[in-house]
């Protein structure tokens, strides 16, 4: 989103919008999450009240423009997380997988740090651990194993990271290093000079070798402003300014 003051920004924004928008509703819904701009709210007043519900919303500002999508089978998702509402009343949650997710991730043959792809595998593993219920647990731990083993990694290795996971009281204290380096991860050679650096309290951060961004050129050639035609702004030496428009290139009429 370019500056890291923009989602502090955006949150801000969207909360004001929000407040303002219920506030001169006259019907206002029962439940109201937000999440930037991921909303789940729990409507008591019906599906066509709903639908002017939605329109009010759209009228608040012209670059503002929410969509709805309603519950499937009692479970609407948010976030990551696909809530289902039981016939007991109560609620069960999972990890909610979107229909055209591949399930491709870090594969083991790629040349990355092992510490990068194990990274990968924690997440997923924690994520699975935080989200799903009882009930729901063991079905999203087969679910993930299948997919370790299809991009490549060992069955004993998404064992341990969901042992990790669910015992977060192992995990060690984060130790302060003196210093980090950013290395290209090269095998065999970037490993031996990691180790010389911890020895010596300077923590190491791989980065691949090469991306496909790097190895492909931009499809836009550049483009000098002045070779086209447009509005123009001189400065004048008596405090003024000079604005015009040109068919010319702003070049040549300069």
């Amino acid at each position: 989103m370019g500056s890291p003051l923009s989602p502090i920004i955006a949150n801000l924004f969207m909360e004001h919008f929000k407040t303002k928008a219920i506030e001169s509703s006259p019907l206002k819904p029962k439940l109201w999450k937000i999440f930037v701009d991921d909303t789940y709210i729990i409507w008591p007043h019906g599906k066509e009240k709903l639908d002017n519900f939605l329109k009010h919303f759209n009228n608040q500002s012209s670059s503002i423009q929410f969509t709805m999508e309603m519950e499937e089978n009692e479970s609407p998702p948010f976030l990551d997380i696909l809530i289902k509402r039981n016939q007991d009343g109560t609620i069960s949650h999972q990890v909610y997988h979107k229909k055209t997710h591949t399930e491709h991730y870090l594969h083991t043959s790629s040349h990355h740090h092992p510490a990068q792809k194990l990274g990968i595998l924690n997440t997923m593993a924690t994520r699975v651990v935080c989200i799903s219920d009882q009930d729901h647990f063991e079905q999203e731990n087969n679910h993930l194993m299948d997919v370790f083993e299809n991009n490549g990694y060992r069955r004993h290795q998404g064992i341990k990271v969901f042992k990790k996971a669910e015992n977060p009281k192992n995990k060690q204290p984060m130790h302060e290093y003196a210093g980090k380096v950013n290395p290209p991860y090269i095998l065999d050679t970037t490993d031996k000079i990691s180790y010389i650096l911890k020895k010596n309290n300077i923590k190491t951060i791989f980065k691949p070798m090469s991306t496909i961004s790097r190895c492909l050129k931009s499809v836009k050639n550049p483009i000098d402003p002045k070779c086209h035609k447009g509005v123009y702004l001189v400065p004048c030496s008596y405090s003024k300014t000079y604005i015009d428009e040109t068919g010319r290139s702003i070049s040549t009429r300069i």
